[in-house]
């Protein structure tokens, strides 16, 4: 008998256990997948060398010029190239266009409301929102205040 159509046997013996493998598996798969979706913009940030205040003005700015791009095609009408044959491609780059203006004042809403929420409380230099990063983890991790 094959190896492995002995251990799945072996293993549908005791159903209720791989159940809950799979189950907490997918589980803990969904949390990471999470954890790395709330991290990025961090680590984007610092990659980049720009206090988060300065990243919201760049990403509002890629928002609206992408917006205003889209906009303009579907004003314009040029939305099949010269090789295509008229009409084949239009609705669909219409729809798609369409589509991505709709993700894009998305996009733009939530960074201007993150914008407005925090700009008075993020600080503007890099080094500062570093500091303030290390005194924030400081005080919410060994139970002192620095602040």
């Amino acid at each position: 008998m094959n190896p492995f159509l002995r251990t799945v046997k072996l293993a549908l013996r005791h159903r209720a256990t791989l159940t809950g493998v799979v189950v907490s598996s997918l589980f803990v798969g969904l949390l990471w997948g999470i954890n790395i979706g709330a991290v990025y913009p961090f680590a984007q940030v610092v990659l980049h060398g720009k206090s988060l205040n300065q990243w919201l003005d760049g990403q509002i700015e890629k928002s609206e010029s992408t917006i205003t791009t889209q906009l303009s095609r579907l004003d314009g009408n040029k939305l099949a190239d010269a090789d295509d044959p008229p009409g084949r491609l239009a609705p669909q780059a219409r729809r798609s266009a369409l589509a991505l203006v709709a993700t894009e004042r998305a996009k733009l809403g939530q960074y201007r409301w993150t914008k407005g929420l925090q700009n008075n409380k993020l600080p503007n230099s890099v080094q500062s929102n570093f500091i303030s990063r290390v005194v924030f983890h400081s005080s919410t991790h060994h139970g002192t205040r620095f602040v």
